[in-house]
């Protein structure tokens, strides 16, 4: 799916600085680096129905319905409902036994990029593509509900492979493919269109540089990084 990662979706004069949210902010569970909120990231909204970006999101959309193979829908749907071990196990960036190593601290911090997403989309309430476009056909089973904006499984993706080059940086360059190809599937089966795709990836790696830059986040990864 050529040219995803160089779709324009934000500025600085559009971007939102999401309010803290009752029940998000108040979260006091997990380590205090996973006590992230809302509020402390930035996200410009979708594009505005019927606008230049938003017509090339459905090309694009189309495009890759009719190139899409089986083995893209097979991946989708086992992959439906995002984690840790939905993503990554099997993956071709992690071992069985890296898996293993890294799955508690990964599953806490995806479950934090879930999280703040999931918050996003609640403000920005945008319908899947399917339920724009009645042509877009999606290979898995469908998701109900206006929340398609930005897609969790893409920032969930790029928050992981971020910190696993940061882990293993001789393998950065395929963990940021492998990423960026979780990522571009749920444009592919029909869920998700390429601008919230491409704003859940950038989600995923503030999120990512906000863990590395908080101390009490190094000294866990760190531990995982040694063993």
């Amino acid at each position: 799916m050529a040219g995803i990662l160089t779709l324009t979706l934000s500025c600085k004069s559009a971007a939102h600085q999401a309010p803290p949210s009752s029940d998000l902010a108040g979260v006091r569970t997990g380590p205090a680096w996973s006590h992230l909120t809302p509020g402390d990231f930035t996200m410009a909204p979708p594009p505005a129905a019927n606008s230049e970006a938003f017509r090339k999101d459905f090309e694009e959309l189309l495009a890759d319905q009719d190139s899409r193979t089986e083995e893209d829908c097979k991946a989708g749907r086992r992959m439906q409902y995002p984690s840790f071990k939905s993503l990554f196990n099997p993956s071709p960036v992690l071992s069985d036994d890296e898996f293993k190593k890294d799955q508690t601290l990964f599953e806490t911090v995806m479950d934090t990029t879930e999280r703040i997403s999931n918050h996003f989309k609640g403000v920005y309430g945008r319908p899947r593509p399917y339920v724009t476009n009645p042509d877009i056909k999606p290979c898995v089973p469908l998701i109900s509900g206006n929340k398609s904006y930005p897609s969790s499984h893409s920032a969930m993706a790029v928050a992981a492979t971020c910190l696993i080059a940061k882990q293993f940086p001789d393998r950065a360059d395929e963990a940021e493919k492998y990423g960026q190809y979780l990522a571009e599937l749920r444009v592919k089966i029909g869920v998700h269109h390429p601008s919230d795709v491409t704003a859940g990836m950038k989600l995923g790696q503030d999120v990512c540089e906000r863990l590395l830059s908080d101390e009490r986040f190094m000294r866990d990864f760190k531990t995982i990084r040694q063993n």
